[in-house]
């Protein structure tokens, strides 16, 4: 028979199945790469199935985003959370998405955005047909945001989540309007801005019409009568997920958003509830009889998580919970925190649950017999309960083999967090005996800001000891006891327990007090035989002997730890040496983390390195890294801004090279390399003028001028032209033709950027030297520098007499301005000595008479 004919590439390549950790090479060999390091490792990664990229600093001048970014066909979502971009650079990729088919995902939180920049997400949201997840928080949009982009959202086709929160919004009427209007926004945030009443109206439109399953209004100010339409709305409505916490409603309307939420059709759909800090007071209304709680938790809902920290619940209605909780099924996470009331009933209910909650937090309570053994009412009552309902018994719980102790602790989540509670001996003993009895789940305890000692910690892990002691087994996931205060006798309390064979992974002993003692004898515990991978000693008082004690355990090769943080202990430069070389001698080993910054004590750098000292550090982390490329260690904080520190930082070793220098954050020539692959087209001469601002200086539209400029962000507000020449000049030897700084739109102040033409090319490459080399600050402040290489389409060399004059005229303009600040402070100088001679007479003439 004659063979088959070849199958087509497309065909192969979408037949070949995709690698789901292609995305986590590629981030883990951007994290590794140092600013003169090689590049071909990133490159190798950037494969076909990489489908999501996340840049959070700058590769410039050794890798372009343009060059990455092509090498990834099959990208769909782009994160640049928190990459600081600048206005300028967030309208570019703003503009660039309006032209991409691709992106599914665009994540732009937190890159310094403003009012001008809500223009450009109207134009990307006015022409891109793909993109279905859009992050805009944290950026300060202001006011307009609203009425400009609720038109190009009706228009939108693609949108279905839209998260703003943080921006400055004082009205989202029109946005809300548009919302409901679409019928597409499934996914919306609008947490911490201020909505209006007609805001609300039209929010509880769309929430009614069903459209929106998700919906967050934490922090924006809600009064009661918002609040009652909120809670008919979500009646007739489809939310899967609702956090309105922090919104000021009063527990009575709380309660009515609660029964709207269990009358509505898609309460088998509902997951997520969160109504915490309501205003303190009795719950009642329609939850009084309990009947609201039994809907909203009945057997078949899907409510999984629910939040009602800080509602002012009473014991009352705390029993009408705990009875609707009995026969639920799915809640898996229960936050009941800052209720100040007894948790008893809720206890009773957790023990008759047919699944065990996975996290309980129940901080801020009253923790009275939480954790006592049942007395023989309450084990005759279970009983009763068992006979009469046999399948209200926990599923899937197997008794252990080892069996010590009463079943006492069935009922206990996964996770209990007591964080704030107030803890005694009595609870101490309790809470350990049900940690180690037979049946207990629980593998996370946080008592963050509980106020122990070291005699309470012993008697919270002596049931645990005994368990071990008759042969069981202890062990906890997690232990958190940050700000507690248990010091060196809790320490070693720790440590007693950890050798006789209770087994933590994860502790965190942080700001509580621990010295040099405290942590030789954690260190003395780090053996072959330990469990302990992760030990957190960040804010103690730890020096150089407790340094030291770690760093030898490290270096002893049978230390499981994979994360160590010291920071901030007043470490002296003996001690950071130590930790330092022993992140090379146990490079070998499981360690992957190491924190030493920040070693202040007192206000004082104790642990601030100097240069020749701090070579050696950098030498053996850099030893340690070449043995484990996976090796994190934050050395910032400690000083060292030499040429050692340039060579060996990046994302996984962390100096104060780029903290000082801004090198860690992508620039406007970032986002530009990145608009080059994301769009096929130059930007427009309109999208360029959007780009660079209304009032930006006119040689910025002249292709023959504008290579010769660079942009100057994340500047002090008080630097002036003056100083930034002055630098430019001395430092760079840069010629400067023209300095314009940026002001907001709205409140005229300086955003801290700065167009400048400089005399030509080979000066804007000086000026990116001084930035690379860290020597681009401003009183003390560090700056970045960039590059406008960018094409404009319709661009020529016109207009360049215009610019010109344009600048003529600006530096006349700016010469008035400063002759006529001059002529005011001397006027109110004069203003002075008057009345400095009227007070005093004797001061007459300027002398004393």
């Amino acid at each position: 028979p004659a063979a088959p004919a070849p199958a087509a590439p497309a065909a192969v390549e979408a037949a070949r199945p995709r690698d789901p950790e292609a995305a986590e090479r590629l981030a883990a060999e951007l994290k590794r790469l140092t600013l003169d390091g090689s590049t071909e490792a990133v490159l190798r990664c950037c494969t076909p199935d990489v489908e999501a990229l996340t840049v959070t600093r700058s590769m410039l001048p050794r890798l372009s985003l343009r060059r990455i970014v092509s090498e990834l066909p099959s990208l769909t979502s782009l994160s640049l959370a928190g990459a600081r971009l600048g206005a300028a650079g967030l309208r570019v990729v703003l503009l660039a998405a309006a032209r991409n088919a691709t992106l599914a995902t665009l994540d732009l939180s937190g890159n310094g955005g403003d009012g001008e920049c809500v223009a450009a997400v109207a134009a990307m949201l006015s022409s891109n047909g793909t993109l279905r997840e859009l992050n805009l928080a944290d950026n300060s949009l202001t006011t307009n945001l609203s009425e400009q982009v609720a038109p190009a959202l009706v228009r939108n086709t693609s949108l279905t989540a839209l998260r703003i929160a943080r921006v400055g919004l004082l009205d989202a009427t029109a946005l809300a309007k548009a919302v409901a209007t679409s019928q597409r926004i499934a996914v919306l945030d609008l947490s911490r801005n201020t909505c209006t009443a007609p805001a609300y109206r039209e929010l509880c439109k769309a929430v009614s019409s069903g459209s929106l399953t998700d919906l967050n209004i934490s922090g924006c100010d809600l009064d009661d009568t918002g609040g009652q339409s909120l809670a008919e709305a979500v009646r007739q409505g489809r939310l899967h997920r609702l956090q309105c916490d922090n919104t000021g409603l009063s527990a009575t309307v709380v309660a009515s958003v609660m029964a709207g939420l269990s009358r509505s059709a898609q309460v088998d759909k509902l997951q997520f509830v969160d109504v915490g800090t309501a205003k303190a007071g009795a719950w009642g209304g329609a939850f009084g009889d309990g009947a609201g709680w039994t809907r909203l938790l009945a057997p078949a809902a899907a409510v999984a998580t629910l939040n009602l920290e800080a509602c002012g619940l009473d014991s009352n209605n705390l029993r009408t919970l705990a009875a609707a909780l009995r026969k639920n099924a799915n809640l898996t996470h229960l936050n009941v925190s800052g209720n100040e009331v007894s948790l008893h009933p809720l206890k009773a209910a957790l023990r008759k649950r047919r699944r065990r909650l996975r996290m309980l937090i129940a901080g801020r309570n009253d923790l009275t017999d939480l954790f006592a053994p049942p007395s023989p009412d309450e084990e005759e009552e279970g009983e009763e309960e068992e006979e009469a309902n046999p399948d209200a018994a926990p599923e899937g719980e197997e008794e252990d083999d080892d069996c010590f102790g009463e079943p006492v602790a069935a009922w206990m989540p996964e996770c209990l967090d007591l964080s704030g509670s107030k803890v005694d001996a009595p609870c101490c003993s309790q809470l350990g005996a049900a940690l180690a009895s037979f049946d207990c789940k629980c593998k996370d305890l946080v008592l963050d800001s509980c106020r122990l000692d070291g005699n309470l910690l012993s008697k919270l892990l002596a049931p645990l000891v005994d368990r071990v002691t008759m042969g069981g087994a202890a062990m906890l996931k997690r232990l958190v006891l940050f700000q507690t205060g248990v010091g060196d006798a809790g320490a070693d309390a720790l440590a007693k327990a950890l050798k006789a064979g209770v087994h933590v992974h994860d502790l965190e002993v942080g700001f509580s007090n621990v010295s040099d003692r405290g942590a030789s004898l954690l260190a003395d515990t780090l053996t072959a035989d330990s469990h302990t991978s992760s030990l957190g000693l960040r804010m103690n008082k730890i020096r150089n002997g407790g340094a030291s004690a770690l760093a030898k355990a490290i270096s002893s090769g049978a230390c499981p730890l994979r994360s160590l943080d010291v920071s901030a202990n007043g470490i002296g430069v003996s001690g950071i040496k130590d930790l330092a070389a022993s992140c090379a001698a146990g490079a070998s080993g499981p360690l992957r983390v190491v924190d030493v910054a920040d070693q202040r004590s007192d206000g004082e750098a104790a642990g601030s390195l100097p240069d020749h000292e701090m070579t050696a550090v950098l030498a053996a982390v850099a030893r340690a890294v070449a043995a484990q490329p996976d090796l994190s260690v934050n050395l910032s904080a400690l000083g060292g801004m030499a040429e050692d520190a340039r060579k060996i930082d990046s994302g996984n070793i962390r100096t104060d090279f780029a903290r000082v220098s801004c090198l860690r954050n992508p620039s406007l020539q970032d986002a530009i390399h990145l608009s080059q692959v994301l769009r096929v087209d130059a930007f427009t001469a309109a999208e360029w003028s959007m780009i660079v601002g209304k009032e930006a200086p006119s040689w910025l539209h002249v292709p023959g001028m504008r290579h010769m400029g660079v942009l100057a962000s994340q500047m002090s507000m008080s630097v002036t032209p003056g100083k930034l020449t002055d630098l430019l000049e001395s430092e760079a030897d840069c010629g400067v033709g023209e300095l314009f700084l940026v002001k907001d739109v709205v409140t005229k102040k300086p955003t801290g950027d700065a167009w400048i033409l400089l005399d030509n090319a080979e000066a804007v490459q000086r000026a990116l030297e001084l930035y690379y080399r860290g020597g681009a600050a401003l009183y003390g402040t560090p700056f970045a520098v960039s590059s406008i290489d960018v094409d404009v389409e319709g661009d020529a060399d016109v207009g360049s007499e215009a610019a010109l004059a344009h600048m003529a005229l600006r530096s006349q303009e700016a010469a008035a301005a400063e002759a006529a600040e001059r002529a005011l402070v001397k006027a109110m100088h004069e203003q002075i000595l008057v009345k400095q001679r009227n007070w005093k007479p004797c001061y007459t003439d300027g002398r004393i008479s």
